[in-house]
């Protein structure tokens, strides 16, 4: 790694990371802005902070490398993020699919449209492709 940031200040990156997109989305329709125009100042939100957190730092290369380009020691770390990656993913779909459940039985309504889909969507996405690196820039000591 290159470029060095404070492990204080990665863990406030990688949790604005993770919530930019549906943050930004959210106010921006809350100001009136079209969904798809607010989906691209999420993106772009997203797009920022994942700049600042991982440019130059080579914590997204230490996340998405490539056995052969790893030592051992970091094949494990980057394993143990990729396991806990899976174990938060599958976890946010079992709480989903509960909810869903329990809406259906307790006669909440659910109005899925386009807005929602779009934001449901795109936050999974992030969270999916970010997620190991961003365990990476939460856990990896400070050099």
């Amino acid at each position: 790694m290159t470029r060095s940031i404070p492990l204080a200040q990665r863990r406030i990156g990688v949790v604005i990371q993770l919530l930019s997109y549906p943050l930004v989305y959210f106010l921006a329709v809350l100001a009136g802005l079209w969904p798809s125009i607010a989906g691209l100042l999420g993106l772009a939100a997203l797009a920022g902070s994942s700049v600042y957190l991982y440019k130059g730092t080579g914590l997204w290369q230490f996340g998405n490398a490539p056995d052969d380009q790893l030592d051992e020691r970091q094949m494990q770390i980057r394993n143990q993020a990729y396991r806990y990656a899976y174990m938060g993913v599958s976890a946010l779909i079992v709480v989903s699919m509960l909810f869903l459940l329990v809406s259906e039985e307790l006669k909440w309504r659910i109005t899925i449209g386009y807005d929602q889909i779009n934001l449901l969507f795109w936050t999974v996405w992030t969270i999916v492709m970010t997620l190991p690196s961003s365990i990476l820039a939460w856990t990896e000591p400070e050099v």
